[in-house]
Protein backbone atom coordinates (compact mmCIF):
# COMPACT_ATOMS: atom_id res chain seq x y z
CA UNK A 1 0.00 0.00 0.00
CA UNK A 2 3.22 2.63 -0.08
CA UNK A 3 2.19 3.12 -3.48
CA UNK A 4 0.02 5.92 -4.74
CA UNK A 5 -2.49 5.79 -7.17
CA UNK A 6 -1.62 7.11 -10.37
CA UNK A 7 -4.94 9.49 -10.33
CA UNK A 8 -2.66 11.47 -7.50
CA UNK A 9 0.16 12.86 -9.76
CA UNK A 10 -1.29 12.20 -13.57
CA UNK A 11 -4.19 13.56 -15.17
CA UNK A 12 -5.87 13.98 -18.52
CA UNK A 13 -7.88 16.69 -17.26
CA UNK A 14 -5.34 20.38 -18.04
CA UNK A 15 -6.91 22.90 -20.27
CA UNK A 16 -5.35 26.44 -19.41
CA UNK A 17 -7.12 28.72 -21.82
CA UNK A 18 -6.01 31.34 -23.08
CA UNK A 19 -6.47 34.40 -21.71
CA UNK A 20 -4.20 36.75 -19.60
CA UNK A 21 -4.09 36.37 -15.44
CA UNK A 22 -4.03 40.26 -15.02
CA UNK A 23 -6.36 41.09 -17.77
CA UNK A 24 -10.12 40.82 -18.28
CA UNK A 25 -10.85 38.10 -16.96
CA UNK A 26 -11.24 34.69 -17.20
CA UNK A 27 -15.21 34.75 -18.41
CA UNK A 28 -15.06 37.79 -20.48
CA UNK A 29 -11.74 36.82 -22.19
CA UNK A 30 -13.24 33.49 -23.47
CA UNK A 31 -15.89 35.33 -25.29
CA UNK A 32 -15.43 35.14 -28.68
CA UNK A 33 -12.67 32.69 -28.29
CA UNK A 34 -14.83 29.83 -29.44
CA UNK A 35 -14.88 28.17 -25.75
CA UNK A 36 -17.17 30.06 -24.45
CA UNK A 37 -20.44 31.53 -25.41
CA UNK A 38 -20.84 34.83 -27.06
CA UNK A 39 -19.28 37.05 -30.22
CA UNK A 40 -19.13 40.33 -28.24
CA UNK A 41 -15.01 40.76 -27.67
CA UNK A 42 -12.29 39.34 -26.90
CA UNK A 43 -11.38 41.29 -23.59
CA UNK A 44 -8.50 39.86 -21.49
CA UNK A 45 -7.85 37.36 -24.79
CA UNK A 46 -4.03 36.59 -24.89
CA UNK A 47 -2.58 38.34 -28.22
CA UNK A 48 -1.34 36.09 -30.53
CA UNK A 49 1.89 37.60 -31.65
CA UNK A 50 1.92 35.04 -35.14
CA UNK A 51 -0.81 36.92 -36.53
CA UNK A 52 0.46 39.43 -38.88
CA UNK A 53 -1.23 43.34 -38.03
CA UNK A 54 -0.32 46.21 -38.80
CA UNK A 55 -0.87 47.59 -35.44
CA UNK A 56 0.39 44.12 -33.89
CA UNK A 57 3.69 46.11 -32.42
CA UNK A 58 1.96 48.98 -30.42
CA UNK A 59 -1.03 46.71 -29.59
CA UNK A 60 2.10 44.61 -27.82
CA UNK A 61 3.76 47.62 -26.34
CA UNK A 62 0.22 48.86 -24.28
CA UNK A 63 0.11 45.68 -23.03
CA UNK A 64 3.04 44.62 -21.76
CA UNK A 65 5.36 48.10 -21.89
CA UNK A 66 7.77 49.75 -24.06
CA UNK A 67 10.40 47.53 -25.91
CA UNK A 68 8.15 44.65 -25.64
CA UNK A 69 7.46 44.82 -29.44
CA UNK A 70 11.30 44.32 -30.18
CA UNK A 71 10.65 40.35 -29.82
CA UNK A 72 8.51 40.36 -33.52
CA UNK A 73 11.65 40.16 -35.51
CA UNK A 74 13.71 37.56 -33.81
CA UNK A 75 10.08 35.06 -33.11
CA UNK A 76 10.37 35.01 -37.06
CA UNK A 77 13.53 32.58 -36.67
CA UNK A 78 11.52 30.45 -33.62
CA UNK A 79 9.98 27.44 -35.26
CA UNK A 80 6.65 27.04 -35.48
CA UNK A 81 6.48 24.17 -33.19
CA UNK A 82 8.20 25.40 -30.21
CA UNK A 83 5.28 26.09 -27.61
CA UNK A 84 4.30 29.10 -26.71
CA UNK A 85 6.15 30.07 -23.58
CA UNK A 86 9.37 28.76 -24.42
CA UNK A 87 9.28 30.53 -28.08
CA UNK A 88 8.30 34.13 -26.45
CA UNK A 89 11.43 33.81 -23.90
CA UNK A 90 14.03 33.00 -26.89
CA UNK A 91 12.36 35.71 -28.71
CA UNK A 92 13.29 38.10 -26.23
CA UNK A 93 16.69 36.93 -24.94
CA UNK A 94 17.30 37.32 -29.05
CA UNK A 95 15.97 40.72 -29.08
CA UNK A 96 17.25 41.89 -25.34
CA UNK A 97 13.55 43.11 -24.30
CA UNK A 98 14.02 44.94 -20.70
CA UNK A 99 13.46 41.89 -18.35
CA UNK A 100 11.01 44.54 -16.54
CA UNK A 101 7.97 43.24 -19.37
CA UNK A 102 9.04 39.64 -19.40
CA UNK A 103 6.37 38.45 -16.90
CA UNK A 104 3.80 40.93 -19.20
CA UNK A 105 4.68 39.14 -21.95
CA UNK A 106 4.32 35.43 -20.82
CA UNK A 107 1.41 36.46 -19.55
CA UNK A 108 -0.51 38.97 -22.26
CA UNK A 109 1.19 37.31 -25.62
CA UNK A 110 0.42 33.68 -26.80
CA UNK A 111 2.20 32.00 -30.24
CA UNK A 112 -1.15 29.74 -30.54
CA UNK A 113 -4.37 30.45 -31.76
CA UNK A 114 -5.71 27.45 -29.93
CA UNK A 115 -8.47 28.51 -27.52
CA UNK A 116 -6.75 25.89 -24.49
CA UNK A 117 -3.60 24.88 -24.01
CA UNK A 118 -2.59 21.27 -22.56
CA UNK A 119 0.13 19.88 -20.31
CA UNK A 120 1.04 22.78 -18.30
CA UNK A 121 2.23 21.92 -14.80
CA UNK A 122 1.09 25.26 -11.76
CA UNK A 123 4.44 26.06 -10.48
CA UNK A 124 2.35 27.69 -7.20
CA UNK A 125 0.78 24.50 -6.39
CA UNK A 126 1.96 21.41 -8.24
CA UNK A 127 3.75 18.37 -6.19
CA UNK A 128 8.04 18.36 -6.29
CA UNK A 129 7.35 15.08 -8.07
CA UNK A 130 5.37 16.80 -10.90
CA UNK A 131 7.39 19.88 -11.09
CA UNK A 132 10.35 17.46 -11.67
CA UNK A 133 8.89 15.48 -15.27
CA UNK A 134 9.40 19.68 -16.53
CA UNK A 135 11.93 19.67 -18.59
CA UNK A 136 14.41 22.19 -17.71
CA UNK A 137 13.43 21.08 -13.66
CA UNK A 138 15.61 18.47 -11.97
CA UNK A 139 14.66 17.18 -8.61
CA UNK A 140 16.76 19.76 -6.60
CA UNK A 141 14.56 22.69 -8.71
CA UNK A 142 11.65 21.11 -7.81
CA UNK A 143 12.48 20.96 -4.13
CA UNK A 144 13.53 24.54 -4.17
CA UNK A 145 10.68 26.06 -5.94
CA UNK A 146 8.12 24.15 -3.53
CA UNK A 147 10.15 25.56 -0.75
CA UNK A 148 10.68 29.25 -2.22
CA UNK A 149 7.14 29.50 -3.10
CA UNK A 150 5.14 29.73 0.15
CA UNK A 151 7.17 32.62 1.37
CA UNK A 152 6.63 34.83 -1.50
CA UNK A 153 3.68 37.52 -1.56
CA UNK A 154 0.39 36.90 -4.14
CA UNK A 155 1.74 39.42 -6.99
CA UNK A 156 5.15 37.57 -7.41
CA UNK A 157 3.96 34.64 -7.56
CA UNK A 158 1.48 35.56 -10.57
CA UNK A 159 4.03 36.00 -12.19
CA UNK A 160 5.79 32.79 -14.17
CA UNK A 161 9.40 34.07 -14.07
CA UNK A 162 9.74 34.12 -10.35
CA UNK A 163 11.61 30.81 -10.32
CA UNK A 164 14.17 32.71 -12.59
CA UNK A 165 14.28 35.88 -10.14
CA UNK A 166 14.70 34.02 -7.94
CA UNK A 167 17.68 32.29 -8.65
CA UNK A 168 16.47 28.67 -8.92
CA UNK A 169 16.86 28.77 -12.66
CA UNK A 170 18.90 29.84 -15.18
CA UNK A 171 18.01 31.55 -18.34
CA UNK A 172 18.99 28.24 -20.40
CA UNK A 173 16.50 26.26 -17.91
CA UNK A 174 13.56 28.42 -17.39
CA UNK A 175 13.57 28.98 -21.30
CA UNK A 176 13.01 25.36 -21.40
CA UNK A 177 10.88 25.09 -18.82
CA UNK A 178 8.67 28.07 -19.42
CA UNK A 179 6.48 26.04 -22.18
CA UNK A 180 5.05 23.75 -19.82
CA UNK A 181 4.33 26.18 -16.81
CA UNK A 182 1.57 28.11 -15.45
CA UNK A 183 0.53 29.98 -12.24
CA UNK A 184 -2.71 29.13 -11.96
CA UNK A 185 -4.76 25.41 -11.72
CA UNK A 186 -8.05 25.74 -14.06
CA UNK A 187 -9.48 22.06 -12.85
CA UNK A 188 -9.76 21.37 -9.51
CA UNK A 189 -10.36 17.92 -7.94
CA UNK A 190 -12.67 17.09 -5.06
CA UNK A 191 -13.81 14.17 -2.79
CA UNK A 192 -17.04 14.07 -1.38
CA UNK A 193 -17.68 12.03 1.49
CA UNK A 194 -21.85 11.07 2.46
CA UNK A 195 -23.50 9.09 4.41
CA UNK A 196 -25.94 8.54 7.38
CA UNK A 197 -24.33 10.34 10.62
CA UNK A 198 -25.05 8.22 14.32
CA UNK A 199 -24.62 10.02 17.63
CA UNK A 200 -21.57 12.16 17.77
CA UNK A 201 -19.31 11.30 21.13
CA UNK A 202 -18.77 14.72 21.65
CA UNK A 203 -17.13 17.92 20.99
CA UNK A 204 -14.45 17.46 18.26
CA UNK A 205 -15.12 14.12 18.06
CA UNK A 206 -15.41 12.39 14.49
CA UNK A 207 -18.43 10.45 13.60
CA UNK A 208 -18.18 7.51 12.01
CA UNK A 209 -20.66 7.21 8.88
CA UNK A 210 -23.14 4.66 7.90
CA UNK A 211 -24.35 3.95 4.40
CA UNK A 212 -20.73 5.38 3.28
CA UNK A 213 -20.61 6.69 -0.42
CA UNK A 214 -17.20 8.37 -1.40
CA UNK A 215 -17.50 10.48 -5.03
CA UNK A 216 -14.18 12.08 -6.86
CA UNK A 217 -14.72 14.57 -9.15
CA UNK A 218 -12.96 16.79 -11.64
CA UNK A 219 -14.49 20.33 -11.58
CA UNK A 220 -13.35 22.43 -14.39
CA UNK A 221 -13.59 26.44 -14.54
CA UNK A 222 -11.28 26.93 -17.47
CA UNK A 223 -14.54 28.45 -19.71
CA UNK A 224 -17.34 30.63 -18.83
CA UNK A 225 -19.38 28.49 -17.89
CA UNK A 226 -17.71 25.61 -15.36
CA UNK A 227 -18.55 22.41 -15.78
CA UNK A 228 -17.73 18.54 -14.10
CA UNK A 229 -15.28 16.93 -16.31
CA UNK A 230 -15.26 13.36 -14.31
CA UNK A 231 -17.21 11.83 -11.35
CA UNK A 232 -16.57 8.30 -9.88
CA UNK A 233 -17.56 6.45 -7.18
CA UNK A 234 -14.54 5.32 -5.48
CA UNK A 235 -16.33 4.09 -2.10
CA UNK A 236 -14.79 0.68 -2.73
CA UNK A 237 -11.34 2.10 -4.07
CA UNK A 238 -9.34 1.26 -0.47
CA UNK A 239 -10.61 -2.38 -0.56
CA UNK A 240 -10.00 -2.87 -4.38
CA UNK A 241 -5.92 -1.83 -4.11
CA UNK A 242 -5.97 -4.69 -0.97
CA UNK A 243 -7.51 -7.39 -3.88
CA UNK A 244 -4.92 -5.61 -6.14
CA UNK A 245 -2.01 -6.35 -3.81
CA UNK A 246 -2.94 -9.59 -2.96
CA UNK A 247 -3.66 -11.11 -6.43
CA UNK A 248 -0.33 -9.70 -7.46
CA UNK A 249 1.58 -11.16 -4.40
CA UNK A 250 -0.04 -14.73 -5.32
CA UNK A 251 0.34 -14.27 -9.21
CA UNK A 252 4.17 -14.07 -8.15
CA UNK A 253 4.02 -16.75 -5.58
CA UNK A 254 2.44 -19.26 -8.10
CA UNK A 255 4.81 -18.17 -10.91
CA UNK A 256 7.61 -18.98 -8.72
CA UNK A 257 6.80 -22.41 -7.95
CA UNK A 258 5.97 -23.44 -11.74
CA UNK A 259 8.32 -26.10 -12.83
CA UNK A 260 10.97 -24.78 -15.77
CA UNK A 261 9.56 -25.53 -19.31
CA UNK A 262 11.04 -28.21 -21.10
CA UNK A 263 14.02 -27.31 -23.85
CA UNK A 264 12.35 -27.20 -27.03
CA UNK A 265 13.73 -29.32 -29.90
CA UNK A 266 15.35 -28.02 -32.69
CA UNK A 267 13.12 -27.54 -35.95
CA UNK A 268 13.78 -27.34 -38.99
CA UNK A 269 12.06 -25.09 -41.67
CA UNK A 270 10.04 -26.47 -44.04
CA UNK A 271 11.22 -26.11 -47.54
CA UNK A 272 8.76 -24.36 -50.33
CA UNK A 273 5.99 -25.64 -52.14
CA UNK A 274 7.19 -26.48 -55.84
CA UNK A 275 5.69 -24.35 -58.54
CA UNK A 276 3.53 -26.12 -60.98
CA UNK A 277 4.54 -26.20 -64.13
CA UNK A 278 0.87 -25.73 -65.63
CA UNK A 279 -0.35 -23.15 -63.13
CA UNK A 280 -0.94 -20.06 -64.67
CA UNK A 281 -0.95 -16.41 -63.35
CA UNK A 282 -3.85 -14.50 -62.53
CA UNK A 283 -5.63 -12.23 -65.19
CA UNK A 284 -4.96 -8.23 -64.22
CA UNK A 285 -7.77 -6.73 -62.31
CA UNK A 286 -10.35 -4.74 -64.78
CA UNK A 287 -9.64 -1.14 -65.66
CA UNK A 288 -11.97 1.47 -64.19
CA UNK A 289 -15.20 2.20 -66.13
CA UNK A 290 -14.27 5.76 -67.95
CA UNK A 291 -16.99 8.55 -67.15
CA UNK A 292 -18.98 8.77 -70.25
CA UNK A 293 -20.53 12.54 -71.37
CA UNK A 294 -23.52 11.71 -69.85
CA UNK A 295 -22.03 11.58 -66.25
CA UNK A 296 -19.97 14.52 -66.96
CA UNK A 297 -22.97 16.14 -67.59
CA UNK A 298 -24.31 15.46 -64.67
CA UNK A 299 -21.54 16.84 -62.46
CA UNK A 300 -21.77 19.86 -64.27
CA UNK A 301 -25.43 20.39 -63.36
CA UNK A 302 -25.06 19.49 -60.14
CA UNK A 303 -25.26 22.92 -57.49
CA UNK A 304 -21.46 23.73 -56.35
CA UNK A 305 -20.94 23.08 -52.66
CA UNK A 306 -20.38 25.51 -50.69
CA UNK A 307 -17.54 25.21 -48.04
CA UNK A 308 -18.60 24.81 -44.51
CA UNK A 309 -17.58 27.23 -41.48
CA UNK A 310 -14.99 27.11 -39.80
CA UNK A 311 -15.02 25.85 -36.45
CA UNK A 312 -12.89 26.04 -33.28
CA UNK A 313 -11.90 22.84 -31.52
CA UNK A 314 -12.53 22.47 -28.12
CA UNK A 315 -9.81 20.01 -26.82
CA UNK A 316 -11.72 19.17 -23.75
CA UNK A 317 -12.48 16.15 -22.24
CA UNK A 318 -14.57 14.32 -19.64
CA UNK A 319 -18.18 13.55 -19.04
CA UNK A 320 -19.60 17.35 -20.04
CA UNK A 321 -18.63 19.44 -22.86
CA UNK A 322 -19.96 22.03 -24.70
CA UNK A 323 -22.35 21.37 -27.14
CA UNK A 324 -22.44 17.80 -25.87
CA UNK A 325 -24.99 16.14 -24.44
CA UNK A 326 -24.16 14.14 -20.35
CA UNK A 327 -23.16 11.00 -21.23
Amino acid sequence: MSALPLTSVLTVHNFDPSVSSMGGGRAEGLKGSGAGAGDDGDLGARLNVREASTTLAAEIDERCGKGASLLLKALKDVPLDVASGTALVMAMRQAAVPAGVWPAVLDELTTTGDPFVQGLVDVNTADARVLATVPGIDAAAATAIVEARHSLGGAKRASMTWPLTEGILDLDKFQVAAGRLTTRSMQWRVRIEAGLAGESGGAGSETELSDRVVIDVIVDVADARPRLAYMRDVTLLPAAMVLNERFKGAARKAAEELPPPDPMPPTTPEPPPLADADSTPPPPPPDPMPQTPVNQADNRDAPPVEPSRPTIHDPRTGRWTPGRKAQ
